[in-house]
């Protein structure tokens, strides 16, 4: 049977969230926070665009080794750029100002899991790994330090020993994007809205 050939299959990019960027410097999003994580629909707003942030080598550079060992001065940088962009509710506190970091940094290491995921190919070298990347929101030579760390012993060690143990993992992720706290706030206001 001949293979029927049709257009190309669309795929969604990565999220840009370039309305936000785009912000005027007095424009700000206001984002509720119930129990230290942020709900309704602005949360996820929040969230798509910490994504950008964690995403963009100009914001935090990904051949740091750990979030732990990015300096406390970056942080504090990239805080700055989300107060540009939102506001938190009820009222701005280190609790919340702790959760966006910690989000941050989760999500900058799973930025840096899913380019492995995509580039690491053992049978090459560092080199021919580089040039195989593509995405515009790596810079180069902080992808090499990367690829170069990720075939040292020590490093491809540890990787064996948590697949493994991510191997006997039996209940899988299944919530999606949303926190517990959005769900319950949605929760909330559909039990309130239908009695």
């Amino acid at each position: 049977m001949s293979e029927i050939i049709g257009p190309p299959k669309r795929v969604r990019g990565h999220t840009r969230k370039q309305a936000i960027w785009d912000f005027e410097p007095d424009e700000r999003l206001t984002v509720t926070f119930e129990a230290g994580q942020p709900v309704g629909k602005e949360a996820k707003e929040l969230t798509s665009f910490l994504g950008t942030v964690a995403k963009m080598s100009q914001h935090i550079d990904i051949s740091i080794k750990d979030w732990r060992k990015v300096p406390d001065e970056k942080k504090d940088d990239l805080w700055s750029i989300v107060k540009e962009k939102f506001e938190f509710a009820p009222v701005e506190t280190e609790q919340i100002k702790l959760w966006v970091i910690t989000d941050i940094g989760r999500k900058w290491k799973t930025w840096k899991y899913e380019l492995k995921k995509r580039s690491f190919d053992s049978s090459l070298t560092v080199d021919e790994i580089v040039a195989t990347q593509t995405d515009s929101r790596v810079e180069k030579q902080d992808f090499m330090k990367l690829v170069a760390r990720w075939f040292c012993e020590d490093v491809q060690a540890i990787s064996e020993k948590k697949k493994e143990i991510r191997s006997k993992s039996i209940e899988p992720h299944v919530l999606g994007t949303k926190s517990f706290a959005r769900l319950a706030n949605e929760e909330f206001f559909l039990y309130k809205y239908r009695t």
